[in-house]
């Protein structure tokens, strides 16, 4: 995945606070395989991984009323 699980538990934390960036990182650990099914693939140095950014997975956090601002 990419970004790594660290990674992404940092920025999530840093964009949500702790306790909602825990939460998304475990749900990402959780779902990982999952979103194999899902995530487009990038390429990152000499390897291919799944991308999976905070971005992708904070879309319910916000109302549709706040997408505007």
């Amino acid at each position: 995945m990419y970004p790594t699980c660290a990674a992404y538990s940092l920025q999530a934390v840093k964009k949500h606070g702790f306790f909602i960036g825990f939460m998304m990182t475990a749900g990402r650990l959780i779902h990982e395989n999952n979103e194999m099914d899902y995530a487009s693939l990038i390429k990152v140095g000499n390897k291919y991984r799944f991308y999976d950014p905070v971005s992708n997975n904070d879309f319910w956090w916000y109302s549709p009323d706040n997408l505007d601002k």
